[in-house]
């Protein structure tokens, strides 16, 4: 204390005096008095506008009273006049950590820690990356869960539009329950089932050509779609292609009895081990 009283009288005796005052804000600053140390800082700083020492300690009573923008400011400056300085590339790691600037943060510190390996630098980089990680699994499950909601509202919006669309299609009023589909597809354009619907509308529209090349488009989304292989069916037998009918109605079919094939030859269904013979089922009773 009576060291500091003999700064504190010296910068009364000689207010001009910059290395005093600088003297007197370091002393206050030793005994953590930063406010207290900040008009001595202040006197000095307009005369040396490029020391870094100066915007370090800036940063360092900005950090303690507060002012965190401001403090990375300082201290940002007090990095770039001198980048080997690993104690203001510390401080500015822990400053922009407090604030939520994370990947900022780690880069300060694991500059501070390659500069001057102490156990402080590698435990606040420590901090700064698991606090990172955990940002980066709360951004990612906020984006999952976002994207469920979307989805969510999404499939709310095509629903309703899809029973408005059914309700005006009833009451043969074509256009607007074309129009509604035509909303409906563009929310979700790959849906073979709106597609499918919409065809049908155009086809009571009299416009079989766009209801074939929709039916097709739903195909190419939902190749065993039987709505819309049984309707493009329809559509080539009154075209009088009764052979592409013939393969479009039989489709479904074909892929039905694909499924029993595999089932009925599948070892592991015992169905096809197990073949029925008149002699077996007619054998003696011992």
């Amino acid at each position: 204390m009576r060291g500091l009283s003999a700064f504190a009288k010296a910068t009364q005796l000689r207010p001009s005096d910059a290395e005093a005052q600088l003297s007197a804000a370091k002393a206050l600053l030793t005994l953590l008095r930063y406010a207290e140390a900040e008009p001595y800082l202040e006197a000095v700083a307009p005369g040396k506008p490029d020391s870094a020492e100066i915007h370090a300690l800036r940063g360092l009573i900005y950090a303690h009273t507060a002012r965190d923008p401001q403090a990375i400011l300082e201290l940002q400056e007090a990095v770039q006049l001198d980048p080997a300085d690993a104690d203001s590339q510390l401080r500015l790691g822990e400053v922009l950590r407090q604030v939520g600037r994370l990947s900022e943060a780690a880069d300060y510190l694991q500059a501070a820690a390659a500069l001057k390996r102490t156990a402080s630098a590698f435990f606040q980089l420590s901090r700064t990356y698991r606090a990172l990680s955990k940002a980066v699994e709360q951004r990612r499950a906020n984006d999952a869960l976002e994207a469920l909601e979307e989805e969510r509202a999404q499939n709310t919006t095509i629903d309703v539009l899809k029973s408005e669309a059914e309700r005006n299609s009833a009451g043969k009023l074509y256009p607007k329950a074309a129009e509604l589909y035509q909303v409906a597809l563009k929310l979700r354009p790959a849906d073979a089932d709106l597609l499918f619907r919409l065809a049908l509308v155009r086809g009571e529209m009299h416009q079989p050509e766009v209801e074939r090349q929709l039916l097709l488009e739903a195909l190419s989304k939902l190749p065993q779609h039987v709505g819309a292989l049984t309707a493009l069916g329809r559509l080539e037998a009154a075209a009088g292609d009764m052979a592409s009918a013939r393969t479009h109605f039989e489709r479904p079919f074909a892929s039905i009895r694909k499924v029993r094939t595999r089932s009925a030859t599948s070892p592991s269904s015992g169905l096809g081990m197990a073949i029925w013979s008149p002699q077996k089922s007619c054998s003696p009773m011992p």
